[in-house]
C-alpha cells in the first residue's frame, strides 16, 4: 500500500462529495483543497494498483482516475496523458478516448514519454480489431467478447451497463455479413431499442461505406423486402409471429442476439406475455431453426455461466465483466435523528463498498415535506428544479414509477422556468407537435423549457423525437417511466430518483435499481455518471442497497410455478376443459403444454420437461390424445401460440355451424363488423377478450367504448393520421388527459388486443374460404393499407413521418413491378425526401440518420 494512501482517498472521496454538493446549490463553501501534491500523490496510487491483478485493484484505479478527471483545474496539463495510460493499462481503453482522443487524426494524444507512447501503443494494438475495411480499440472486455463470438456457437454476456456490450454486438454483426452473405436477428424488448439498435447499425454502415446490408424491423407475409444480406432487428413478439407463420422463415441465420435476457425470468414466477414470448422465442431459434451463432446479454447476471449451460449444454460459453467503463457514483439524502438544526446527511456511494457523508442544511424541507412521503408534491419539484437548473448542459434523467407522474413533473419543472422560449428550433418542435397529435398536448409547455417527458402514452414519433432531442442537446431534461430503463442508451450525466416506487405498493427490485442507476454516465459520453435518490430510507424499506450493486441469478423455465399449482395444472389438461378465470395463474402453462403436444406430438414431452413442465407419460399421453381430436387446422393454432387450441377449437367448430356476422374485405368500413365479431367472440372466449381487452362488448358501456375502438382501429389502418384518429369530429377531445387516455387505447387495444383477438377467426374464414382478408389486421397493426407507407414503416421510419412522406408531391418510386423494394431506389428516394424543403423539419429530423 502507498504511504498515506488511506487518508488521500479518504480526502478525494469527501472533496468529490463537497464539490457535487457545491455544484447543485446544496452546501455555500468546501472544506477541502486538492492540490498539486495530493493530485500526483493520487495518481502515483492510481498507477500502483493498476498493475496489481486482482479487480478491487482496478476498480480502485478507475475510481481515483475518474475522480480526478471529474475534478481537474487547468493547470494540470499532464493529467490527461497520465490517466489515458492508466485506464490504458487496466484494459479501459474505451475509457481513455473519453480523456485523451484527439477527433481530427482519430488517434490517442501523447502519452507523455517515448517509452509510455510504446506501451500504450503496444496495449491499444493488442485489442484492435479490424471490421469490415476499418479498425475500432477496444477494452480489454469488448476483445474477450469479440473474440469469444469468433469462436463459441453458443454465448452469454454478462457485464455492468457502461461496459460497452452493444457496441461489440453492432460491430460484429456488421462484420459478419461483410463476409459472407446471410441474416442477422436481432430481439430487444422495445421499440424505442430497435429504434436505437438500427441507427447504430445504419451509422456504422454509413461510417464503414457498406451499401449492401439492409436493416428491418419487421417481418411478415407482406414483406416488401428481399436480399441476401438482412438483419432485423425486432421486438420477441414480432421474431415469435414470424417464427409460428406457416409462410414465412428465417434462412440463413448467421447470428441471433437476444439483448436484455434478464426479462426471460418472469416466466419462472408469474404469468407475463412479453417474458413468455421471450422465452418462447429463444427455445423455437434453439430447436427448430439453424443459427450459427446464439449471444445472450444481459447485465450483472450473476450465473451467466450456468443459464448458457443449461440452455444450450455443453457448448454453450460465457463472457463476463465486473470492472465498469464509466464510474457511476450514487448520493443519497437521509434524517439525522434528533437534528434540530435543520441539517441532513448527504451521502456518496462508491464502488468497493465506499460510503462518505457530509451534513447539508435543509433548505428545500426535504425532512418535513419529501422524505418519508408516499405522494409528490410541489417541494419534490422545488428540490429537482434546482439540481436540473445547476446542471442543465450534463442531460438529466428524472424517473417516476407512473405515466401520470412523469406528465407532472416535467410540466411543474418547465412552470418554475420563468419566460417563455425564443429559441426557434423549440418554437418549430411545439408547432410539430401540435400538428402531429393536438395543440393541447401536454409535452408542449414542457417543450418550451427543453423538458420532456417519455412513456409508454407517447406516441412512437414523439418518443423518437424526445430520444433524439436529447442525444443531440436540443432538450437538456427527460422525465421518463421504466422505458428508458431497457437497454435505450441517452448521454445522460445525472439520474435523479426520488424513491424506488413503480406503483402501488410495487417498488423496483434491487437489480433493477442498480441498472436504473446504470443509465447515468455513457460509455464515450461521460467518464463519471450520476445517480441522485433523494430518499435514502425509502430504498432501505424495499430492501435496496445503494452502495454495492446488486447481480441477478437467473432462473429460466416454469418449474417452481408447475411444482405449485401442478395438481390444478394436471386435472385441468386431464378434463380437456378451456381455460377460464379460474385457472389465471396457471392459464398459461395449460395453453403451453397444449400446444406443445400439437406441434411437437410425441416429441412434445421432451419440450414441457426442458422448460420445467413435468408431466408423466402416461398423463401426456392422454393430453395427445385429446389435442389430437381437435378439428381446427393445426396452422391456425401455432399461428396464435397464447391462444387455448380449445377454444381456437370451439370458434372453429362455432364458425362451420353458426351464423357468424360477416367478415370486412378491406379496411375501409371494418370497424361495425368487427365490432359485431368481438360481441360474438365474447360468448365463446371471454378469458381472451378480458385478457386483451378488459371490457365487455356486450354491456351498454362495452359496447360503446369497443364500438369507439373500432373507429379507431379503422382510420388508422386506412393511413389517417394520429392528430385525426383520436380527435374524431363526432367525438372532439376536450382536456389533456382524453388525449393521454386515447393514445393509450391506441397502443395497447386497437394496435394490439384488437388484431389479437381478431388474428384467429380471420386466419379461419380465410382457411375455409380460400381468402386473404387477415392482411387486413396487419393494416391495422402496421398502421397503413398502403404499400409504400408499409414500406417505409418496416425500414423504420415512424408511421406520422411515413404518412406525411407519401402525402408530398413525389414523382420518384422505389417499388419494382411485383410491388417489392428497389433497394437501390429505395435509398435514392429516402435521399430526396431528406433534402425536400417541403417535408416538415422534424419529419426530416427523424429519418436523417436513414
Amino acid at each position: 500500500m502507498y504511504k498515506d494512501e488511506e487518508t488521500l482517498l479518504t480526502e478525494l472521496y469527501k472533496y468529490n462529495l463537497e464539490q457535487t454538493a457545491l455544484k447543485f446549490g446544496l452546501i455555500d463553501a468546501v472544506t477541502l483543497t486538492l492540490d498539486d501534491a495530493k493530485a500526483t500523490k493520487l495518481l502515483n496510487i492510481a498507477e500502483y494498483h493498476s498493475v496489481q491483478p486482482a479487480d478491487d485493484a482496478k476498480i480502485k484505479s478507475l475510481l481515483i482516475c475518474a475522480l480526478l478527471w471529474e475534478n481537474k483545474i487547468a493547470e494540470w496539463v499532464g493529467l490527461k496523458a497520465f490517466i489515458s495510460r492508466i485506464l490504458i493499462r487496466i484494459g479501459l481503453s474505451t475509457s481513455a478516448k473519453m480523456v485523451n482522443w484527439d477527433l481530427e487524426t482519430s488517434s490517442f494524444n501523447s502519452f507523455g514519454s517515448y517509452i509510455e507512447e510504446l506501451y500504450a501503443t503496444l496495449k491499444i494494438v493488442s485489442h484492435e480489431v479490424s471490421c469490415g475495411k476499418g479498425k475500432i480499440i477496444l477494452s480489454s472486455f469488448q476483445k474477450r467478447m469479440w473474440d469469444a463470438m469468433d469462436t463459441y456457437s453458443r454465448l452469454g454476456i454478462s457485464a455492468p451497463t457502461s461496459a460497452g456490450k452493444s457496441f461489440i454486438l453492432i460491430n460484429k454483426a456488421i462484420d459478419i455479413l461483410t463476409k459472407t452473405s446471410g441474416t442477422i436477428i436481432f430481439i430487444v424488448p422495445t421499440i424505442s431499442l430497435i429504434n436505437q439498435v438500427s441507427n447504430d447499425l445504419r451509422k456504422k454502415m454509413k461510417e464503414l461505406n457498406i451499401y449492401d446490408v439492409s436493416v428491418y424491423q419487421t417481418v411478415n407475409n407482406i414483406s416488401l423486402f428481399k436480399g441476401d444480406k438482412i438483419i432485423y432487428v425486432l421486438t420477441q413478439e414480432r421474431a415469435l409471429n414470424a417464427l409460428n407463420n406457416q409462410e414465412t422463415g428465417f434462412e440463413n441465420i448467421k447470428l441471433l442476439v437476444v439483448d436484455e435476457i434478464q426479462n426471460v425470468e418472469k416466466v419462472s414466477n408469474e404469468d407475463e406475455e412479453r417474458a413468455k414470448t421471450l422465452f418462447d422465442t429463444i427455445q423455437e431459434f434453439k430447436n427448430d431453426k439453424k443459427v450459427d451463432k446464439i449471444v445472450i446479454s444481459g447485465p450483472r447476471l450473476k450465473n451467466i455461466n450456468q443459464v448458457v449451460k443449461k440452455w444450450f449444454g455443453e457448448e454453450g460459453e460465457s463472457v463476463s465483466e465486473e470492472i465498469p467503463s464509466v464510474l457511476n457514483i450514487s448520493f443519497s439524502f437521509k434524517k439525522i435523528k434528533y437534528n434540530r438544526q435543520g441539517q441532513l446527511l448527504m451521502t456518496q456511494h462508491l464502488p468497493l463498498n465506499i460510503t462518505t457523508e457530509i451534513t447539508i442544511i435543509d433548505n428545500f424541507l426535504l425532512r418535513d415535506k419529501i422524505l418519508g412521503k408516499k405522494e409528490y408534491g410541489d417541494e419534490v419539484h422545488d428540490f429537482l428544479f434546482q439540481l436540473i437548473s445547476r446542471d442543465k448542459a450534463s442531460g438529466n434523467i428524472i424517473f417516476t414509477g407512473r405515466t401520470k407522474q412523469a406528465n407532472e413533473t416535467a410540466l411543474a419543472l418547465a412552470a418554475k422556468f420563468t419566460g417563455n422560449s425564443t429559441n426557434g428550433q423549440l418554437i418549430s418542435m411545439k408547432d410539430f407537435i401540435a400538428d402531429t397529435v393536438h395543440p393541447d398536448y401536454s409535452l408542449i409547455p414542457a417543450i418550451d423549457k427543453e423538458i420532456a417527458f417519455h412513456h409508454s402514452k407517447v406516441p412512437q414519433h414523439l418518443r423518437n423525437l424526445v430520444e433524439k432531442s436529447f442525444s443531440r442537446h436540443i432538450i437538456n431534461t427527460v422525465v421518463s417511466t421504466t422505458t428508458l430503463m431497457q437497454g435505450v442508451n441517452l448521454p445522460a450525466k445525472n439520474i435523479f430518483i426520488r424513491n424506488p416506487a413503480v406503483g402501488q405498493g410495487q417498488n423496483l427490485t434491487g437489480y433493477e435499481f442498480t441498472n436504473l442507476k446504470g443509465r447515468a454516465g455513457r460509455l464515450m459520453k461521460d467518464l463519471v455518471g450520476r445517480a441522485i435518490i433523494i430518499d435514502e430510507q425509502e430504498c432501505s424499506d424495499a430492501d435496496i442497497t445503494i452502495t454495492v450493486p446488486e447481480e441477478k441469478n437467473l432462473k429460466l423455465g416454469y418449474s417452481e410455478r408447475f411444482i405449485a399449482d401442478q395438481e390444478n395444472i394436471q386435472n385441468c389438461l386431464l378434463a380437456s376443459v378451456p381455460i377460464s378465470d379460474d385457472d389465471v395463474l396457471s392459464a398459461d402453462i395449460i395453453v403451453y403444454v397444449r400446444n406443445m403436444a400439437l406441434k411437437y406430438d410425441k416429441e412434445g414431452i421432451n419440450r414441457i420437461r426442458e422448460v420445467g413442465i413435468n408431466i408423466s407419460q402416461g398423463i401426456f399421453d392422454q393430453i395427445l390424445a385429446s389435442v389430437q381430436k381437435l378439428t381446427v387446422p393445426k396452422i391456425i393454432c401455432f399461428g396464435n401460440f397464447y391462444w387455448d387450441p380449445i377454444i381456437l377449437n370451439n370458434i372453429y367448430v362455432s364458425i362451420q355451424k353458426e351464423t357468424w356476422p360477416d367478415l370486412p374485405r378491406t379496411i375501409f368500413g371494418c370497424a361495425n363488423p368487427m365490432h359485431e365479431i368481438l360481441k360474438k367472440l365474447q360468448t365463446i372466449a371471454p378469458y381472451y377478450v378480458d385478457k386483451y381487452l378488459n371490457i365487455n362488448p356486450n354491456d351498454e358501456f362495452g359496447s360503446r367504448k369497443v364500438q369507439s375502438l373500432c373507429i379507431f382501429a379503422e382510420n388508422w389502418g386506412a393511413g389517417v393520421s394520429l392528430k385525426d384518429v383520436i380527435n374524431p369530429t363526432t367525438w372532439p377531445i376536450t382536456n389533456s388527459q382524453d388525449i393521454d387516455d386515447r393514445i393509450n387505447d391506441l397502443h395497447t387495444k386497437v394496435i394490439y388486443g384488437i388484431p389479437k383477438l381478431l388474428r384467429p377467426v380471420f386466419q379461419m374464414y380465410d382457411f375455409i374460404n380460400d381468402t386473404k382478408v387477415s392482411a387486413l389486421l396487419g393494416f391495422i397493426e402496421s398502421g397503413s393499407y398502403d404499400t409504400k407507407v408499409r414500406a417505409l414503416i418496416e425500414l423504420g421510419v415512424p408511421r406520422e413521418t411515413a404518412i406525411a412522406i407519401m402525402n408530398l408531391p413525389l414523382t420518384m418510386d422505389f417499388l419494382d413491378n411485383e410491388g417489392r423494394v428497389n433497394e437501390t431506389k429505395l435509398r435514392e428516394f429516402i435521399l430526396s425526401v431528406q433534402n425536400n424543403l417541403q417535408l416538415n423539419e422534424w419529419h426530416r429530423f427523424l429519418i436523417d440518420d436513414l
